[in-house]
């Protein structure tokens, strides 16, 4: 049975990153642990809390529509089409919007690729090929929360969306809306403040993605296990970037890649 994209982001983004550290509570871009210790998650669940916990009102919404009764399988046809417009209002384009629970190889038509790339906020996008299918990571990262595929408008899907319950689907629109209006305010310079600092051997920088060089051949995870040791929690594996988080004075990465250069990368 092959794999479905979601289920594919899910083994991803599980790499373990959280048990190392157990943390009570998360604000910002931060989590707290119960040892008095203050890490700076710029790992964010696969790159999905862009905008850091806590912020904007996705969990308020998701509440909200619990307490209307809306929940376990009804099928609310105006919050399919909420979430849709969210998405659509995001890529400030209109394209066809679909949940991923599709197989990564199902897209046979000619329109429709046999990957699914990431589209990623902040990224530039001057040759990103809109005729092409490709997946957002949700803002709203839970595992029954939908991941959008986006088709060009009038295709023919190579497979029927996923049922997602309407608190999900209500949370993941309006995380959609709060994370439209974050990458509206920030411009991808801010996102520069660490180039002297960061090693270009171990990482390169595309706007406030650290992604590990192509010619970085040791295992990623040595790398996030030694960051711990500086409050940092960053990517273990090469599929998934790390993130600069915006706002922050970002102390623990000056310090952690000071100590990588005198290391010797």
């Amino acid at each position: 049975m092959k794999e479905s994209f979601s289920d594919y982001y899910s083994r991803i983004r599980d790499s373990g990153v959280y048990s190392r550290i157990s943390p009570l509570r998360g604000r910002g871009y931060y989590l707290y642990c119960n040892n008095n210790r203050r890490f700076l998650d710029m790992y964010l669940e696969g790159g999905a809390y862009l905008s850091g916990r806590r912020s904007g009102k996705s969990q308020l919404v998701f509440k909200n529509s619990l307490e209307k009764g809306l929940t376990g399988g009804l099928q609310v046809r105006h919050l399919e089409g909420r979430f849709a417009v969210s998405v659509k209002r995001f890529l400030g384009c209109f394209m066809g919007v679909d949940f991923g629970s599709w197989n990564v190889e199902a897209f046979s038509p000619q329109e429709l690729t046999p990957d699914l790339p990431l589209y990623r906020p902040w990224l530039e996008y001057k040759n990103w090929d809109f005729s092409r299918a490709f997946a957002i990571i949700n803002p709203f990262p839970w595992s029954e929360a939908p991941v959008p595929v986006i088709f060009p408008h009038g295709c023919q899907a190579g497979g029927a969306g996923r049922k997602v319950s309407p608190p999900f689907l209500a949370a993941s629109a309006r995380a959609f809306d709060d994370l439209t209006a974050v990458v509206k305010q920030i411009r991808t310079e801010d996102f520069a403040r660490f180039d002297k600092e960061i090693p270009v051997k171990v990482f390169e920088r595309k706007g406030p993605y650290l992604f590990y060089s192509a010619d970085f051949d040791e295992n990623p995870l040595e790398i996030f296990l030694k960051a711990l040791d500086f409050n940092l929690l960053l990517s273990p594996c090469k599929e998934l970037p790390s993130f600069i988080p915006p706002e922050v004075t970002g102390s623990e990465i000056i310090k952690f890649c000071r100590h990588l250069k005198e290391s010797g990368f």
